[in-house]
């Protein structure tokens, strides 16, 4: 099987990986903030399906370390919200330009930063949490980047509950958007392998984030969040900007 890269691109892919890890774990998200730009770079093939492959292995681990932080049925509205979005995604990436639909959404996550810098939350109410939870299945499935809209809903959390939170619903939302894309034929085995080959790195940065989640849990994570999102988007609207000036 031909998986369309080289060991060169692996290695890299592999530490671009490691890093972003290493931020989730100790935040609460950051892998595919931080490893999709990357990943885009080193070769395509690494996104959106092997990298959210992947971060199965992350997000478990983390979810069961927090297992006691909070109710399952308190996210039901945002699972039911991301899958909803994941299906409206899948849909639509197929008539409407993925990249154009990544500068949407990265405009509206800058516009909440500094919402939320002003004082300006989003209120957890079951409303919101569906509507918020469309917008990050409908990201993740389009860009690969789906964390920043729940983040910025959940950024109050105590650091171990927002870890918790979040990879919750990273987990069980990762496997409805893997499970629409198979059903709208936008993955399967090459990418299973190619996930399964990302995944030693989100271990590795799994087990050497404790470390930075102590030092962040000392009233940082809040601030951590807002710029993790703020450079995620702003990555994004760079990248798409790129894109159509050398298409111009």
């Amino acid at each position: 099987m031909e998986l369309g890269f080289s060991l060169a691109h692996y290695v890299g892919a592999i530490l671009a990986i490691v890093f972003g890890a290493t931020v989730q774990a100790s935040v609460g998200l950051g892998a595919g903030l931080i490893a999709v730009p990357i990943l885009l770079l080193i070769n395509p093939v690494f996104v959106p399906a092997p990298i959210i492959l992947a971060s199965l292995i992350l997000t478990s681990q983390m979810a069961y370390r927090g297992r006691r932080e909070f109710h399952p049925t308190e996210v039901i509205p945002d699972l039911i919200g991301i899958f909803i979005g994941a299906i409206f995604g899948v849909a639509l990436v197929r008539v409407v330009d993925s990249k154009l639909l990544g500068f949407i959404f990265s405009i509206i996550i800058l516009l909440a930063v500094v919402l939320s810098i002003k004082g300006n939350r989003i209120q957890k109410t079951r409303k919101n949490q569906v509507l918020i939870g469309t917008i990050s299945g409908f990201m993740g499935s389009t860009t690969g980047i789906g964390a920043p809209p729940l983040a910025l809903m959940y950024q109050d959390e105590p650091g171990n509950r927002l870890r918790a939170l979040l990879a919750f619903l990273f987990f069980f939302g990762s496997l409805g958007m893997l499970a629409v894309m198979w059903l709208g034929g936008l993955w399967g085995m090459k990418h299973f392998v190619i996930g399964i080959l990302l995944a030693p790195g989100m271990l590795i940065g799994y087990w050497i984030s404790p470390r930075l989640s102590a030092f962040l849990d000392q009233g940082r994570i809040r601030t951590v969040v807002l710029g993790i999102c703020s450079v995620s988007a702003v990555t994004l609207v760079i990248k798409n900007i790129i894109v159509f000036l050398n298409k111009s």
